[in-house]
């Protein structure tokens, strides 16, 4: 066996139309198959502000806001990215409440389709509940003509039940500026098996509010907020019937400050469909500012198992920007927080932690993703499959704003070689080294040369960057020449003439090994693109005459 080189030598290479940049296909990294390069900006009339996201079950996505004409404004993308024009013709919605600046607060998708926004017709209520058809016109089914006001309320969360109905959660301008939680029937009339008018009404310390709300899959209704102004952590736990739940916390209310005379107000929470926990983020400036996560058990005390004491406090932003929190299918926890919230250099910071409190460190770089893009914060996420959306605005030029992550690795599909997910037509030309590739992200044709006569190309993505890299297998001296779209050229000696390349991702890096298949002696061998290609395994499986299947790819 030859031993590893890595040479500085170029091939000549002329390459005609640019093949698009990508990110790592790597947790935390940016999807390139989103938008541009994983980011979507959409300028809709004047200075525009996204609030919420949801996703349909056909993966559009549906975002709400405020714009320029000071309406609810909703707007629909297909799954990546793109304005959906199905949606009200060009993928944006109006409705007018006829307030100074109606602004909606969250959006949540029914199982028919239907969509459900919630805000404020202004800043100190009342609240505005609209719902559109899946074409984007008003429903005339809810409340007659589509729009519902709700006075003396500031709406802050919402979420649906299984049933339909609604429940929204915020703060009350009328009854002491205590917490309120409304529910209403699906035809958009107040619920009165819900504490007898469809209103539950609490002041805990006044100058209190809910800012989101979950529905248990008992139907028990969780809400998170702060009390006192924005110095106590609060959770209240309510039955179905609009009482308050005494199983939780011995009063239905579970309020912490850990960090007296400093603000501590919760901005989400998850609960875990498994044991019942529920986890929140706080934002908390006890350490500069940072993130405050507090996890307690389904009876409301603390839970040990999280991070020892049942709370754990991440430095993360600059201004104390905070936004969401999502619960992933493993019990990993991503929280999305602003950086710097407030100016042009706004960015979005992510962290993983594991079920336990501690930090994930597959995630990004030892757990966390500094995105600096102009983003604008992060209001709102939403988990899709392994991928994670994030909601936030483009400062510098007021726009609603996404952006989508791999929360996995993320396999490069086979000759992927623009990083959008979908294969691409290729060709290889041995009698000049040509190289023809019918680029699927925009239909354009990249022509260049890699190799020469007698070498066999290869297909993977060696620096896991989610495109195929242009590679060669040289039997003649055993060399492979693989030019990475990340990371340049590398020529490496490992093989022989009689060997069959196998390459593929051995190590489960996302990065493909270089590998071959020696019939002559059954064996594998695999250098770990793992250990930057400097170390190698094999053994024996198959026989003279055997045929790598791996070897099939190329």
């Amino acid at each position: 066996m030859k031993m590893l080189i890595i040479k500085s030598l170029l091939l000549t290479t002329a390459v005609f139309g640019l093949i698009s940049t990508a990110l790592a296909a790597s947790p935390g990294s940016l999807d390139p198959s989103f938008g541009t390069a994983g980011f979507v900006k959409t300028n809709i009339l004047g200075t525009d502000f996204l609030r919420d996201i949801a996703v349909q079950e056909d993966g559009k996505i549906v975002a709400v806001g405020g714009s320029g004409v000071s309406d609810f404004t909703i707007v629909r993308y297909t799954a990546n990215g793109a304005l959906d024009p199905t949606f009200s013709g060009d993928g944006i919605a109006f409705v007018d409440f006829g307030g100074p600046s109606d602004a909606p607060t969250d959006v949540e998708i029914q199982p028919d389709g239907k969509i459900v926004v919630s805000g404020n017709i202004s800043n100190s209520g009342p609240s505005g509940v609209v719902r559109l058809n899946p074409n984007g016109t008003l429903d005339t089914t809810f409340d007659t003509d589509g729009k519902l006001t709700l006075n003396d309320f500031v709406a802050r969360g919402m979420d649906l039940q299984a049933d339909g109905k609604i429940v929204l959660a915020g703060r009350s301008t009328f009854f002491e500026l205590g917490i309120e939680i409304v529910r209403l029937n699906p035809n958009g009339s107040f619920d009165t098996t819900f504490d007898a008018d469809g209103i539950a009404l609490k002041s805990i310390e006044g100058n209190d509010a809910l800012n989101e709300v979950k529905i248990q899959s008992d139907g028990k209704i969780v809400g998170a907020g702060n009390a006192g102004g924005s110095n106590k952590a609060l959770v209240v736990r309510y039955n179905a019937n609009g009482t308050l739940d005494t199983s939780f916390s011995g009063d239905g209310i579970a309020l912490n400050d850990f960090a007296p005379n400093i603000g501590e107000p919760t901005s989400d929470l998850v609960i875990n469909p498994v044991n019942g926990a529920i986890t929140t983020l706080s934002d908390n400036f006890t350490a500069g500012n940072s993130l405050l996560f507090i996890r307690y058990a389904s009876n409301g005390n603390l839970d040990p198992n999280f991070s020892g004491d049942g709370r754990l406090e991440i430095p993360a932003v600059e201004s104390g920007c905070v936004g969401t929190l999502q619960l992933q299918s493993d019990g990993k926890l991503i929280a999305a927080a602003g950086r710097g919230c407030g100016t042009v250099s706004d960015d979005v910071f992510l962290v993983r932690l594991n079920d336990t409190g501690t930090i994930d460190p597959t995630f990004g770089s030892n757990g966390t993703v500094l995105s600096v893009n102009d983003a604008g914060g992060a209001f709102k996420t939403v988990l899709v499959g392994d991928k994670l959306i994030v909601g936030n605005n483009s400062n510098s030029s007021a726009d609603f704003g996404l952006e989508r992550y791999n929360l996995s690795n993320t396999p490069t599909a086979a000759s992927d070689f623009d990083g959008d997910g979908i294969s691409d037509i290729a060709v290889f030309r041995p009698s000049n080294g040509n190289w023809f590739v019918l680029r699927s992200s925009d239909n354009a044709v990249s022509i260049f040369q890699f190799g020469v006569n007698g070498d066999i190309p290869m297909d993977g993505d060696f620096d896991g960057d989610g495109r195929t890299d242009v590679a060669i297998y040289r039997p003649s001296d055993g060399q492979w020449w693989l030019n990475r779209s990340s990371a340049g050229i590398m020529v490496a000696n490992f093989g022989t003439s009689t060997d069959k390349p196998s390459p593929g991702d051995y190590d489960r890096d996302g990065k493909t090994d270089v590998a071959v298949f020696r019939p002559a002696t059954g064996e594998w061998l695999i250098l770990r693109s793992s250990s930057n290609f400097s170390t190698f395994f094999g053994f024996t499986f198959g026989q003279n005459g055997d045929i790598p299947i791996a070897s099939q790819r190329k």
